[in-house]
């Protein structure tokens, strides 16, 4: 099992490496300020974990992710990756 750390250079605690974003799931609110979004990920070891965010951030999170697949050019591998299974 992971063991999260604070980098000590920066003072941030560092989550588990993604080995395979799984999934994610919304969990819904009237008031859109108060719906969260869970993404599930497993890392190398197919150890799974979950982070959870305010939807507003996730909405936010990708428009970043978008803007930098189109300034970077890679929008042709805005697919899910194959499985290894």
């Amino acid at each position: 099992m992971y063991e999260i750390t604070k980098d000590p250079k920066s003072g941030v605690y560092l989550l588990p490496p993604v080995g395979r974003i799984q999934g994610i799931s919304l969990i819904p609110d009237e008031d859109p300020h108060k719906a969260v979004v869970e993404l599930q990920y497993t890392d190398q070891n197919s150890e799974w974990y979950e982070t959870v965010m305010p939807l507003l951030d996730a909405l936010y999170l990708l428009n970043l992710l978008e803007a930098m697949s189109r300034e970077q050019g890679f929008d042709e591998l805005r697919r899910p990756p194959k499985s290894n299974a």
